[in-house]
């Protein structure tokens, strides 16, 4: 309610209805004289922030430390005194999202670094004479020096994915057994990897891998006609687009893929927005027997668990940054616990929310967490295609 004074007119200034006392029946609106001074305006923004924020901080101590009491509250009718489900999900997500791409944001040196590793690796394994032989099997004419050989490699890398995979193969088939050994184990000292799947682990870092590397249009048409490459409408569209991205990129594979792979991080809010009313519809099928639970209250209890989700995860953000500072082994305990938590804390919110017992819920919610897990991974595939697409 706001402090200015009264009109005497009883005609409502938005709608034009009757007003019989401070407020329209018909719109709401309340019937004050137009005219505010600067003063007001002041004082009434700082109004609906301290509202805004005493809704919000009762309404956060009810959701972390009584699961499902908030959702409870919203489908029996009692909702004045707490904020708005859907403005408190805008706000937690904003202010996550916010913090995440801070904290998180993608490097785009990183494919660059996974590959020189994985090169360095691999030139700095081989012992003298190996190296000599390589050299003369792959470019007779050239003289190479170690750091002028990884830098060949990272070039054949940037500008052809099935030139490097021909390449890194044909140096691992020429190491001995007791070079690629030490190379095996630079990479990985819990595996022992074949020369095959060594090939593998090194083209498992660029990321389109499977799409192939055609120059143009015209030599993947004629590819497709004459039958050496049976894509399907899908892998077609794909091949397409990274022609086209080769020409845009000037066919460096490794800054177009860290583009892509940028673009898919900031999609993350969108992927979980999705996510939310699929999460919801699950709800709705697994407890399709309780005919007073319409699918707004599952939506509503959803909205809920992602808030605290997010909250959750800014408390796991906010302990990684304390413990790349400190080295107190407890932050780790407490980030497992917070984990373990999460799951606890699903389970619980489903079990007061819904009323069922302790068997048939946890069988809901291990059903839920196996939904959950297609939904993500399916989206994830959908929103990478989609980066890719866009770029």
């Amino acid at each position: 309610m706001s402090h200015l004074k009264e009109r005497k007119e009883k005609n409502c200034l938005n709608c034009n209805a009757e007003v019989s006392g401070k407020y329209c029946s018909v719109c709401g609106q309340e019937n004050i004289e137009p005219a505010e001074s600067a003063w007001h305006l002041v004082t009434h923004f700082f109004n609906d922030i301290t509202h805004f924020d005493g809704k919000f901080f009762s309404s956060l101590k009810y959701l972390i430390f009584k699961p499902g009491f908030l959702s409870h509250e919203y489908k029996v009718g009692r909702r004045a005194s707490y904020l708005n489900p859907v403005r408190m999900y805008v706000f937690t997500s904003f202010i996550f999202f916010l913090i995440f791409f801070s904290v998180y944001h993608f490097d785009k040196k990183l494919l660059n670094n996974q590959f020189s590793s994985a090169t360095s690796s691999l030139v700095n394994n081989m012992d003298s004479s190996t190296f000599v032989h390589v050299i003369r099997n792959i470019d007779s004419t050239r003289k190479f020096t170690r750091p002028q050989f990884k830098k060949y490699l990272d070039s054949t890398s940037a500008r052809s994915e099935i030139s490097y995979r021909l390449l890194t193969s044909k140096i691992i088939q020429l190491m001995d057994t007791s070079d690629f050994n030490k190379f095996v184990n630079d990479l990985d000292e819990d595996r022992k990897l074949t020369k095959e799947e060594a090939v593998s682990y090194i083209d498992s870092t660029q990321v389109f891998t499977g799409i192939g590397s055609y120059r143009s249009k015209e030599q993947y048409d004629s590819a497709l006609a004459s039958g050496k490459a049976s894509d399907g409408w899908v892998m077609q569209k794909l091949n397409y687009r990274k022609i086209e991205l080769n020409a845009k990129y000037g066919g460096d594979s490794n800054k177009m893929q860290s583009d892509i792979l940028s673009a898919f991080q900031h999609s993350f809010p969108q992927m979980l927005f999705v996510s939310l009313p699929l999460f919801a519809l699950f709800l709705k099928l697994i407890y399709f027997r309780h005919k007073s639970f319409y699918y707004v209250s599952h939506a509503i209890f959803s909205i809920h668990l992602y808030i605290f989700v997010f909250i959750a995860l800014l408390a796991i953000i906010g302990l990684n940054i304390l413990e790349g500072h400190y080295s107190w082994g407890w932050i780790g305990y407490l980030i497992g616990f917070i984990y373990i938590w999460m799951f606890y804390y699903a389970y619980k919110a489903m079990r007061n929310f819904y009323g069922q017992g302790r068997v048939k819920t946890f069988l809901k919610f291990f059903l839920l967490n196996i939904y959950l897990t297609f939904i993500v991974i399916l989206l994830f595939f959908i929103f990478l295609v989609f980066s890719f697409l866009k770029l």
